[in-house]
């Protein structure tokens, strides 16, 4: 025999087809039983995903939005006692004489002031209700020194203010009104 005639005779070679029926039949209910898997779909059934998939992926997104606003840093983020005394501090450095005398002076004078705000170790930032709420509070003992129209018929125009508090080296208590758009103090306790 040739290698021709070999090639041949193993092309015409008819192989008898050999059907395990029981076995097909185990194979295919065993694929379609499984669940995501459908005859029609190949690998995962429609409905599944419509039914399953999408509302909890859609439900897992909404969360997950959720907490990244809720969480998330803010761009504001609040100013420290300390913060807002140097601004107020450089905001008045800056000024001109006339604008300084526009300003009012108090005692020693505004920067002197501010700068034992800032090395006070006691120095606090406070919001006009928490300022409201001091027991000492009062009104006949506050001297405002903008030009602004700021009455302190019960705390009226003082809303808008920033207040820092802290203990001066002859041991009172003082307490600074910064306007928080210009860094200017406006009044003093």
């Amino acid at each position: 025999m040739n290698k021709n005639n070999l090639i041949t005779n193993l092309e015409n070679i008819e192989l008898p087809e050999i059907e395990l029926q029981g076995h097909r039949k185990q194979l295919k209910r065993a694929l379609l039983s499984r669940q995501g898997f459908s005859s029609d779909s190949g690998y995962f059934n429609r409905t599944f995903m419509l039914k399953k998939v999408l509302p909890i992926s859609a439900v897992a997104i909404i969360a997950l939005v959720v907490v990244l606003i809720n969480f998330s840093p803010k761009n504001s983020t609040p100013a420290s006692a300390k913060e807002v005394a140097q601004k107020s501090y450089q905001a008045v450095v800056n000024l001109s004489p006339e604008q300084k005398d526009a300003l009012g002076q108090v005692g020693d004078g505004w920067d002197k002031i501010l700068k034992a705000a800032i090395d006070a170790p006691d120095l606090k930032l406070m919001s006009y209700d928490e300022f409201m709420s001091q027991e000492d509070y009062n009104g006949s003992q506050m001297l405002i020194t903008s030009g602004k129209d700021r009455s302190d018929d019960q705390g009226n125009g003082l809303e808008d203010l920033q207040f820092l508090q802290y203990t001066n080296s002859d041991g009172v208590l003082m307490s600074i009104g910064i306007d928080p758009e210009t860094n200017l103090p406006e009044m003093v306790k």
